[in-house]
């Protein structure tokens, strides 16, 4: 008896194994038929600098296709989570200006790919080329011939000449490998210092009272990390040392470009004693 109830159990699991799996083909079958599962929009949303159309070629996602049949094969969590996690992966990898992509399923039929950019902070000469760098030196593009170190202007969206910063080599989309990165970490620091300086003092500088630091920015000198060199609205070098007190420094440097040195050309210098030293250029 135990024997033949035990063959029956087996039985009907099989049984119920069967009708199970049947169900989920003919789930799926239907699912993977139907024209209203069919892609019918994709789009993009977070960037700057890429194109909506570059972005949407990457993933390889194209409209007419069916949802379910392009997410089948991006593993059991991400059909759970509705992400197609091989186009995210392609569109990261095809693109230096994305720092990451997320491609989400909108049922029943859009896909919106979310993009986060990485944005760029310098700019910096190599071999008759500009090279475009993020904080974390990862290379953006390179363009155009290089900028003459004398050039005082600032352009391509204000960003400063990085200047000093050494390296034998570079590619696309992959991060910078200097022989010294303690230059490039004060340049960021100095840049993070004059934003929130910009910040705090934003009523002050709209009514004229302070310079804005950022926006007069045009070249940073790393060459000595002891006299970190910094040109600002294309007449005042102001020598920053090993940026101690920057945020004082700034602060004091916005004050004078405004009032005293308004007019004024030469170099600034912070490293000489207690307070700053002006040497006029004639």
């Amino acid at each position: 008896m135990k024997k033949n109830k035990r063959r029956i159990l087996k039985i009907l699991k099989i049984i119920i194994i069967v009708f199970v799996v049947a169900g989920a083909i003919t789930g799926a079958g239907f699912f993977l038929t139907r024209p209203y599962f069919d892609i019918g929009l994709i789009e993009a949303t977070g960037y700057d600098h890429c194109l909506e159309a570059e972005i949407i070629a990457a993933s390889g996602l194209k409209t007419g296709k069916n949802v379910f049949g392009e997410i089948i094969n991006n593993g059991i969590l991400h059909m759970f989570l509705l992400r197609y996690h091989k186009a995210e992966l392609e569109i990261e990898a095809s693109t230096p200006y994305v720092r990451s992509a997320v491609v989400r399923l909108k049922l029943p039929s859009r896909i919106l790919i979310e993009i986060q950019e990485r944005k760029p902070v310098f700019r910096i000469n190599f071999i008759g080329k500009t090279v475009f760098i993020d904080n974390e030196m990862v290379v953006l593009e390179a363009s155009g011939t290089a900028i003459s170190e004398d050039l005082q202007e600032n352009s391509h969206s204000g960003l400063p000449l990085l200047k000093g910063l050494v390296f034998e080599r570079y590619e696309i989309g992959k991060p910078l490998s200097p022989i010294s990165g303690e230059g490039f970490g004060l340049a960021l620091r100095l840049l993070d210092a004059a934003a929130e300086y910009d910040k705090e003092k934003e009523s002050d500088i709209l009514a004229g009272r302070v310079s804005g630091m950022l926006e007069i920015i045009g070249r940073i000198d790393i060459s000595d990390a002891r006299h970190v060199r910094v040109l600002l609205d294309s007449r005042i070098t102001a020598d920053f040392g090993r940026l101690e007190d920057i945020r004082y420094r700034i602060a004091f440097t916005g004050v004078l470009m405004a009032d005293d040195l308004k007019d004024g050309k030469g170099l600034l210098d912070f490293t000489v004693g207690e307070n700053p030293v002006f040497t006029p250029e004639y």
